[in-house]
């Protein structure tokens, strides 16, 4: 299955960010508000989205569903502990936290029609950038040469 090739390829790497998901989500803080808020669970849960190629690793390349559910299995797994600890969980956070990284993995490895991503479109952008400047370059040495004539 590709969710057992997901865990066996990227073992390490899930490992990694599951623990820091889980260590974030029960380091929680309380702003002056009141209000709780995760910020490393949350750092962590965004890195895992946006996680591109790890040296030494298999290349980080699996669909945005399987980094929601990663992220919600640690996501849960902080909640168990929680609860065990006799802490509220706080549903409404961990949705929110949820929702947000789903939205970033979306547009991070599956953005439009084609299946691109933003990588995808950054390295596209990034090329005609290159192409573009070469054009700039050729031109304005031309104008030199004319100008010197």
């Amino acid at each position: 299955s590709d969710l057992g090739t997901l865990v066996t390829t990227h073992q390490r790497t899930l490992a990694a960010f599951v623990l820091a998901i889980v260590a974030g989500e029960l380091a929680r803080i309380r702003m002056p508000s009141g209000r709780e808020t995760a910020p490393l669970a949350s750092a962590a849960a965004l890195g895992f989205a946006f996680l591109g190629p790890v040296d030494g690793e298999p290349p980080f390349d699996v669909p945005a569903g399987a980094v929601v559910l990663v992220v919600a299995v640690a996501l849960g797994l902080a909640g168990v502990v929680r609860r065990l600890r006799g802490r509220a969980v706080g549903v409404p956070l961990v949705t929110a936290s949820l929702l947000g990284v789903a939205l970033a993995a979306q547009l991070a490895r599956e953005t439009g029609r084609d299946g691109g991503s933003l990588w995808d479109l950054q390295q596209a952008a990034s090329s005609t950038r290159v192409c573009l400047q070469g054009i700039r370059i050729d031109v304005q040495s031309r104008e030199r040469r004319v100008a010197s004539q």
